[in-house]
């Protein structure tokens, strides 16, 4: 979870009781406690993939069209979770940013220079994937389908 501290919404007083907002807060608290990012974990409830579950959507895509027997999907995977995933996995992958990928990728620029080619290129892959833009339209029409038909009942 990045140290930068932020306020969360709980929601407005009519909609909220206050007994709400404190168990909001309460539970928010918690997930700040046990190290969770409470906005990412709001996100993941709204159906938002995690960047390790966008790449895992990717690998399984693209293994598809893979030649058989190779090991590529067993090496997106080890250098993924190696150089990635303990940076950036549990993040939205709408969240990830390029001095996110820059900080994954600076400790193993000097010494291993192909390697960070490779995780650059795999963390590009996964930002412009299919998945996340799949994803990120059915959510939009998910919310435009309930804003259309709130405004049918009203």
């Amino acid at each position: 979870m990045r140290s930068v501290p932020f306020n969360v919404g709980l929601g407005a007083y009519p909609l909220v009781t206050l007994a709400k907002a404190r168990r909001r807060s309460i539970d928010n608290a918690r997930l700040v406690a046990d190290g969770t990012d409470p906005r990412a974990e709001r996100k993941r409830d709204a159906g938002i993939l995690t960047f390790k579950e966008a790449s895992e959507t990717v690998v399984g895509i693209h293994a598809q069209t893979w030649q058989a027997g190779t090991k590529t999907a067993q090496l997106w995977r080890s250098k993924l979770e190696e150089y990635a995933y303990p940076t950036v996995g549990e993040q939205p992958v709408s969240d990830v940013t390029s001095s996110d990928v820059l900080g994954i990728l600076l400790p193993i620029w000097a010494d291993k220079r192909a390697t960070a080619t490779k995780v650059r290129q795999y963390v590009s892959a996964i930002k412009r994937s299919d998945a996340y833009d799949a994803t990120k339209l059915a959510i939009e029409f998910l919310t435009l389908t309930a804003a259309r038909s709130a405004e049918v009942r009203d």
